[in-house]
């Protein structure tokens, strides 16, 4: 990628970045009328450290290939009260930019390659999600309908029909007189092997000093409150999208190629503090457990890579009213 193009791209983050401040003074507004605390703003940065990866053609003698990840990523959340807070919708624009770099360890030294796998570009993710929950009996039940739409590619040939995905999930909810909430439901996804997953939530009370969230298969936390001001615990999360490949790519001939999947587990100590007013900012460190690419023909598997595990870090600005 030259120069230019570099600029091109970070002018455009620059811009977007502005967009959707500005957003967020209008979602502070809408935000008023919940009367909760809530996210309504968040960039998060997450990089993965460099490890092997074996992408089934032959190399020289001595020569290792290596992969390192960075993902960014920026969410608006604009959410609206109806029946007396009753019904809660909740509309999400999100943004982003995973990058690949590549680099090919040979007895002259470390060379890097801004390329992966045979020239596959960096991947964009431009998403939209509607979230509906609604309470009934006495807010102890709750049910919630969550739906993503996003356009998911390397964009270098415009738009077509195969950018688009759709995830959705639905599944109701019990609330305990602790403040504790249990629910199971159902997940529906495009962009992963198994098109139907069954969903388990467990939310512990807020007011507790400790507190458990879990979103399973997807994520979850186990923080402790040390005060008013920090938080400090472990999380895990599994993470991944499909990406169209506007230009079909041979992986290994005769493979053909046009479409990729990436996902992550990741897994480490977390720490959360308030730096100002409802300003946050959340530190996630540890270890991959799970990173692979598996590579498409429609949706016929032609191949896959299994990458080392290896050392992660994520860093996310949150605001929250």
């Amino acid at each position: 990628m030259g120069s230019g193009e570099v600029m091109i791209r970070r002018n455009r983050l620059a811009f977007l970045l502005v967009c959707l401040l500005l957003l967020g003074a209008l979602s502070a507004y809408a935000q008023e009328k919940t009367r909760s605390k809530f996210e309504i703003f968040s960039v998060r940065n997450l990089y993965i450290s460099k490890s092997s990866f074996d992408d089934g053609s032959e190399s020289p003698d001595g020569q290792k290939r290596m992969l390192s990840i960075n993902m960014f990523d920026a969410t608006l959340n604009i959410p609206t009260r109806f029946q007396d807070g009753k019904t809660v919708i909740i509309h999400s624009l999100g943004y982003q930019l995973l990058e690949f770099n590549r680099w090919e360890t040979a007895a002259g030294g470390l060379n890097p390659a801004y390329e992966v796998v045979n020239r596959l570009d960096d991947f964009t993710a431009v998403e939209y999600r509607l979230l509906v929950l609604h309470s009934f009996s006495g807010d102890r039940w709750r049910w919630w309908l969550v739906s993503y739409h996003g356009l998911y590619s390397d964009f270098t040939g415009g738009l077509s029909s195969g950018d688009y995905r759709l995830q959705a999930a639905l599944a109701i909810e019990r609330t305990w007189e602790s403040g504790a909430v249990f629910g199971l439901g159902l997940a529906y996804s495009s962009t992963i092997s198994f098109p139907v997953l069954p969903v388990l939530t467990l939310h512990t009370s807020p007011e507790s000093a400790f507190k458990l969230d879990l979103t399973l298969p997807l994520n979850g936390t186990l923080t402790y409150r040390v005060s008013e001001k920090a938080e400090v615990g472990i999380a895990g999360a599994v993470e991944g999208n499909r990406y169209n490949l506007q230009e079909i790519k041979s992986q290994n001939s005769p493979a053909v190629t046009n479409n990729l999947r990436y996902s992550a587990g990741t897994i480490g100590p977390r720490a959360k503090l308030r730096v100002a007013g409802p300003c946050y900012l959340v530190v996630d460190a540890g270890r991959t457990f799970r990173r692979r690419l598996e590579f498409f023909n429609g949706n016929s598997k032609t191949g896959e890579i299994d990458l080392e595990n290896n050392w992660f870090a994520r860093i996310a600005f949150n605001v929250e009213l």
